[in-house]
């Protein structure tokens, strides 16, 4: 899937949701999104902080 696809099935979702303030953001596994990182092209959805890793 392409990043502007990922957004705007995301712009969507927030538009038809009662209140998209209070939505929670999970991976499939349930996991919560931590932060998007952006290596070489690929935008990827990790469940790990990993500044707080490395602290």
């Amino acid at each position: 899937m392409e990043l502007i696809e990922f957004i705007e099935a995301l712009k969507d979702i927030s538009k038809v949701a009662d209140n998209p303030n209070i939505i929670e953001v999970r991976m499939a596994d349930y996991a919560p999104v931590v932060k998007p990182i952006y290596k070489s092209n690929i935008v990827f959805i990790t469940d790990i902080d990993e500044e707080a890793t490395h602290k």
